[in-house]
């Protein structure tokens, strides 16, 4: 089992009946839904990033880091055990949860090329504490990780310990030490805290309606609470809030949605490569039951592109949403000047 630095970026999280709403309002009965315009396709989404504690500035320790692990997470995400290997100095070393110790770059090549094959569908979610110098150009930094081996399988916890230096001008890992520790979990913080990305101010303009949002922690930390508010021809049609958790019972993170209107929805959410899927189920206001699943792609910290399938209202299935783009608001002019 290899609980390995892998894709930890997570995407924007919509509801998919949002849309649903906006496309209802204001149109008369028994009218028909219409297919989504379609949208400019985005660039394919790049690979994962390793989550460091969000700081006014990153250090230059940080940036080391994660300049590193980010070449072991784009390797793993391509199941590529050369590449993963080329993330490692020339004498680096992998030391699994065991304590085997592969020794090179040829031996870690050959250890992951047999692991991929035979592990396609492994999952894993890593934090990693502040970088820190340990002697000139040497850094470090402790984790903590989240491994599944395939869908549906319980998760498996541990820590990581991670060394990198530089070699011919470039950051690579020199160590990477994972520590088995079953019985440590994540606290509720720590679970929710992969979403930590969406606190801020957002949009979704589309060509028939806008979606604003903002987000931020709770008092407690252990939720994000979202705002959002649909805006179709100009006028506001509808707004909401939204509650986002983890759920001790599922092991899964849950979202809570209320709309102005009197509708709400509830729904779970799994990661597939580097999309998440967002699967909810509600009641409209006027009593329809209403389901759908959205699926969210990081494309840079800016910008994530949301899409919305599988739609059904009051039993009748509507279009999907194609791909459209939902970017971060820039800072207002009064913030800059701050």
């Amino acid at each position: 089992m290899k609980k390995l630095l892998a894709a930890m970026f997570v995407p924007c999280l919509l509801a998919g009946l949002w849309s649903v709403a906006a496309q209802e309002k204001g149109k008369p009965a028994g009218a028909k839904p219409q297919a989504a315009s379609a949208t400019k396709k985005q660039a394919p989404a790049r690979g994962g990033a390793i989550i460091l504690p969000e700081k006014p500035k990153s250090s230059p320790e940080d940036e080391a880091v994660r300049a590193a692990a980010e070449a072991l997470v784009k390797a793993y995400d391509a199941r590529d055990a050369k590449a993963f290997a080329a993330s490692f100095t020339a004498e680096g070393e992998y030391v699994d949860e065991k304590g085997a110790v592969f020794h090179g770059r040829k031996a870690i090549e050959d250890e992951f090329a047999g692991f991929f094959k035979a592990n396609p569908e492994t999952a894993i979610e890593v934090q990693l504490a502040g970088a820190r110098p340990i002697a000139s150009g040497v850094v470090a930094a402790d984790g903590a990780t989240r491994f599944t081996r395939g869908k549906g399988d319980a998760p498996v916890f541990g820590r990581c310990h991670l060394v990198c230096a530089q070699e011919q001008g470039k950051w690579l890992v020199a160590s990477l030490h994972e520590i088995e520790a079953a019985d440590e979990h994540f606290s509720h913080h720590e679970q929710v805290q992969q979403l930590e990305w969406l606190v801020g101010d957002w949009i979704d303009e589309g060509s028939d309606s806008h979606v604003h949002f903002s987000c931020r922690w709770d008092d407690g930390g252990n939720y994000l609470l979202r705002d959002f508010a649909v805006h179709v021809a100009g006028q506001k049609a509808i707004t909401g809030t939204q509650r986002i958790g983890y759920d001790p019972v599922t092991g899964h993170l849950k979202t809570w949605i209320f709309d102005s209107a009197g509708g709400y929805a509830d729904g779970y959410f799994h990661r597939e490569g580097d999309r998440w899927m967002l699967h909810t189920s509600g009641v409209t206001a006027d009593g329809r039951m209403a389901s759908g699943t959205s699926i969210f792609t990081p494309i840079d910290k800016h910008r994530v592109s949301w899409e919305a399938v599988d739609r059904v209202i009051g039993g009748e299935r509507i279009a999907d949403v194609q791909k459209v783009t939902i970017v971060r608001k820039p800072p207002s002019p009064t913030a800059k000047a701050k």
